[in-house]
Parts: C-alpha cells; structure tokens; sequence
C-alpha cells in the first residue's frame, strides 16, 4: 500500500545484491553514506535473508532470494553445519554468541515458511538448539541483604542467557525468539522445542520493571546481570533499547 516504501526497498536490494561475494556472503559493514566496506567478513550474511524473502514475497519476484539462499548456504558449508555459529552482533566480528545461532535459525525459518522445504527445518534445529545451549536451567542463588543488587530476589535465573564467550554476563536476547522455537514444535511436535518458546515468552519477563525495580520508567529492562562473581550486579543498569524491541517481537 506504501508504493515509495517498496521502491526504497527494492532500491536498497539493488545495491545490497552488488555487494554479493564471489563465495556467497556479503560484507559485515559498510560505512555511510558512501557504502564502502568497512569490514568483509561474511559471517553476518544470515541478516540479509529475512529482509529478502520478505521482499521476494511481497513483490513475487524470486530472484531477491536465490542470492540469499546462496549466502545461508555458503555459511552452512563453511561452518554452521559443524555447530559453529559466529558473528551475531556487528560489533564483534567472528566471536561465538548467541545471536550467531538465532540469525541463523530466523532465516532457516523464514525459508522454510517460503518453501516448505523440510532441509530448512533441519537446519534451523540445529541453530535452535545451539542457541538454547546459552541459556540458564537452573535457579542461581543470589546474596541476600547486598543493596547494590541489581537482580531482584525471588525472580527465577531460568531462561537468563550468557552473551557471549569470554565472560559470564547475561541478558534476555532471547525474548526475540518464542516465535521460531514455537514453530519448530508445531512442525516437529517435539516438546523441547514448546518448553524453550514458553521460556523465552514468559522467564525473560521477569526483570522488566513494573514500577518496583527504581529504574528510569516502567515497562523497561536493563541489561548485562552477572550469576557469576559478582552474582546479581550489572554493568549496565540503565535502558538499553534492544531488550524492548525484543519483548516487542517476541
């Protein structure tokens, strides 16, 4: 219905598919606004799936995804079908994270919802179940009497996630993901994949502010607790952006 929308879109399509490697992948970053690349790692090529499928669906034209699906194949080869899922986040170009897992099986589940395809789903259980590998499943005990906490006693660690590999601080990243966990149950009826949803919907709630954490306003969530030494304190303790768009997707 928004004609200038899709023509920004198809628009941005054009120059993104330019930026295609002889391997498959395409660049991590590019500087602004003149496009040059700032680093070619191609780790991060899981990003360009679901903005292309949702293109090649919306305009019926298939040629915006055989280049994507040439990319998550060329990940899948290089190193994810070995378990290895790297480069989630922009900022840290080749480290294992979570989020390197969950692109991965956003974008198997979106070419599995355009295709049908069964290999999709294979692929994105295997992501998946990478992915669910950072979460706690156990109730860490928090000191009691410490003023400085920033985890409030009583709440359950179950479901918190490690960021990443190098040190023990946590968040809730993985409230983005009830929905791709939900349809792999649904196909697969397996119930590990409905338990997952059910915490990544409802256990990341657990640290949103209802009015009674003191932070800047309700509905909010800060970021970064550490279980470890020094278990229940943050480095972050203000509002970082990103968990609120994830409870949005969720």
């Amino acid at each position: 219905d928004h004609q200038t929308w899709l023509s920004w879109c198809t628009g941005y399509a054009s120059w993104l598919l330019a930026q295609q490697q002889t391997v498959g992948g395409f660049p991590r970053r590019f500087s602004f606004p003149d496009g040059s690349v700032i680093d070619s790692s191609p780790t991060m090529s899981t990003r360009v799936l679901p903005f292309l499928a949702t293109l090649a669906q919306t305009t019926g034209d298939r040629s915006y995804l055989e280049p994507a699906i040439r990319a998550m194949n060329f990940l899948w080869e290089d190193h994810q079908k070995h378990g290895v899922f790297v480069g989630g986040t922009q900022d840290n170009p080749n480290i294992i994270d979570k989020e390197g897992a969950t692109c991965a099986m956003e974008s198997y589940v979106s070419l599995y919802r355009l295709t049908g395809e069964s290999s999709w789903i294979e692929r994105a259980q295997v992501a998946a179940d990478i992915a669910a590998t950072w979460m706690y499943v156990w109730e860490v005990p928090m000191p009691s009497g410490d003023p400085g906490m920033h985890w409030r006693s009583g709440r359950t660690t179950i479901g918190l996630n490690i960021a990443h590999t190098g040190d023990s601080l946590c968040d809730q990243y993985l409230a983005f993901h009830p929905y791709e966990y939900g349809l792999l149950w649904k196909v697969t009826r397996d119930p590990y994949y409905l338990q997952i949803a059910a915490l990544c919907l409802f256990n990341s709630k657990v640290m949103v502010d209802m009015g009674d954490l003191g932070l800047a306003f309700p509905g909010i969530q800060q970021e970064h607790w550490s279980v470890a030494p020094q278990r229940g304190r943050g480095v972050w303790s203000h509002w970082n952006v990103f968990p609120t768009v994830a409870h949005l997707t969720g």
